[in-house]
This record gives structure tokens, sequence and C-alpha cells, in this order.
């Protein structure tokens, strides 16, 4: 199957696959309405509180709160896709098939991508239609297309880390810990459901390693604030893609390299 189909035939594989699970499917946006409900509830407890924690959003802590958690359930869903994909070609026996095709088995991988990075991007747009709803925030056109612009440069990093997280199980056949680790890491040190600033201040010097940290902060004022210009330091966000390009390159690299040691030593099938 030629490249420019493959992509195409498991983009609608992983739909198809996806929705048979109709409640499943469909309950997942159920739920994204209760967390938001939920959230919109715990924000009132910080409405008049003008804690300096939450100055620069605006003391909006439902706003912050709710971009925090769309953010990173993209970033977990692009995280754990490859994993998962790797895991099911295991479990049903075909990973052969597949990592021994003409095509190059890293695109491939790659291509599992695609359906959870849409999948994340329409439950982010309904996170930011619940949060229309729920509060007095107006988004218009232009910041939504910023908001989505860095959220694709946001979201390359984690790619890579899905790659490194499916060559892990290719390798080990065990459940890799990368995204467990990854995911912990950003939930803690990234500012998601709180501010960076209330951690103590060596944890405060670790959120300021972590590039996610940045970007939270950047899309979070792309909707609070409606004269806020995101372009306005292109110098971090060049940074950030130069950082992101050049860990996905290694991720590309070790996963290429760890394929052709499995094939090498013909336990590319065992699980």
């Amino acid at each position: 199957m030629k490249k420019n189909i493959f992509w195409k035939s498991q983009l609608k594989k992983d739909f198809q696959w996806d929705f048979s699970y109709k409640i499943s499917f469909f309950g997942q946006f159920i739920g994204i309405f209760f967390t938001v409900t939920i959230f919109f509830f715990i924000s009132k407890i910080f409405e008049n509180s003008n804690t300096d924690h939450l100055l620069e959003y605006n003391n909006n802590y439902f706003v912050f709160s709710i971009i925090g958690i769309s953010i990173l359930d993209l970033v977990v869903i692009t995280m754990r896709s490859i994993s998962l994909s790797v895991r099911e070609a295991q479990s049903f026996g075909y990973i052969e098939n597949i990592m021994t095709s003409r095509i190059s088995p890293v695109y491939l991988l790659l291509c599992t991508c695609i359906y959870p990075f849409i999948k994340g991007v329409i439950r982010i747009l309904f996170y930011i239609f619940l949060l229309v709803l729920f509060s007095e925030i107006n988004i218009s056109l232009i910041i939504l297309f910023n908001f989505m612009f860095f959220l694709f440069i946001t979201i390359i990093p984690f790619v890579a880390i899905s790659l490194l997280a499916g060559a892990f199980v290719i390798y080990f056949k065990q459940a890799d810990p990368i995204n467990f680790l990854a995911n912990t890491f950003i939930s803690i040190f990234s500012g998601i459901i709180y501010p960076v600033t209330v951690l103590p201040s060596w944890m405060q010097n670790i959120s300021d390693l972590i590039p996610l940290t940045y970007q939270l902060k950047n899309l979070r004022m792309i909707i609070l604030e409606k004269d806020f210009n995101p372009y306005g330091d292109l110098i971090n966000q060049f940074l950030y893609l130069c950082f992101s390009l050049v860990f996905l390159v290694f991720a590309i690299y070790i996963t290429s390299s760890i394929l052709k040691v499995v094939k090498k030593s013909g336990t590319l099938g065992s699980y």
C-alpha cells in the first residue's frame, strides 16, 4: 500500500473501530460535560478571592482549569496512541506484517497518531464550546485560529514521546513507563489545574524547565486576553519549535534503531 493511501486507511480504520463502540464514543462528551460542570462550581470558590496566584489570569480559575485539563487530555491521548496501537498489533498477532512491510515502520507508527490527535482536537473544541456556554468569555475566529495554531506547535514533542513509548513496548513487550512518568511529571509541574506559583521555589525551578509550562500560559492568555498578541514572543516559540523537531528526530532515530535490533533478534512477533 502506498504512503499517500495508508494514512487514510489507518485514519478510517481507527475511526470505525472507535465509533463501533457507540456508548464509549458518545459517552466521552458526556464525561467532558460533567468535568466542565464540576470545575465551574469549584471555580466559584475563587471568584472573589483575588488571589495573587490567579492575578495574571484575571482571577478566572474556570478558564485556567478547563484550558489546562483540555490540553492535558490531548497530550495524554497523543502520548498513548502509538503504544496502544503496538499493544493491539501484538495481541492480535499482526505486528510482524506491518513492521516488515515495504512502507517505513516509523511512518506506520506515526500514522496511528492521526486519529487520536483529531479526536483530541475535537474534544478540546467541545471543552471550549462549554467554556463559552458556562462563562462570559467571547472567543472570535481569530482567537480560535491562534489557539489552534499554537496548540499544534505545543503537541509536537508529545508525538516524539509517543514514538519512544511505542518503541519501549516493541522492545520490552511490557506496558511502558514512559507515558506514566511523562503524564505524572507534566501534571505536577506544568500547572494543569493549579498555578505553578503555589509550588515551593525548588519545584517552580523544575516547572520553568518544562516547555509545556510556558505553552500552557500562552494558550490560556490567548483565550483570556482579547488584546494579547501570541506572536509577540516569537523567539521563545521558535526555540520551542526547534526543541520539538530535534526531539522528534531523536525519537525517530531511536525507534528505527530499536526496530532493527528486534527484527535481527527475531523477537518482533513475541508477546
